[in-house]
């Protein structure tokens, strides 16, 4: 019974971690200023629902890592795998319902 997330850019967004972020990736969950949870445990559970290699309601965010991810978090870059620290990520903005 998760209830969608909003991102201010695309609409809903599938969320994780009880209500604490937004799937990212197959195995990501983030918070726009918490950071990510990474991994096939019970945080990302409900993003396995997620295509491979989709970004999520993340794909319209703004891009980092050349190109290849987008803003997840603070400071964090995202693939749909993996997820890096960056400096070009610092103003994150999505709302997470609970």
């Amino acid at each position: 019974s998760h209830v969608p997330a909003t991102n201010t850019n695309n609409g809903p967004c599938l969320s994780c971690s009880h209500g604490w972020g937004r799937c990212f990736g197959r195995a990501i969950c983030c918070h726009p200023h918490g950071g990510c949870r990474v991994g096939f445990g019970p945080d990302t559970a409900a993003c396995r629902r997620l295509p491979a290699k989709v970004l999520g309601c993340g794909r319209v965010a703004t891009a980092c890592l050349g190109g290849k991810g987008r803003c997840a978090s603070r400071g964090i870059c995202c693939t749909a795998d993996s997820c890096e620290t960056t400096n070009g990520c610092k103003d994150v903005k999505f709302e997470v319902k609970r």
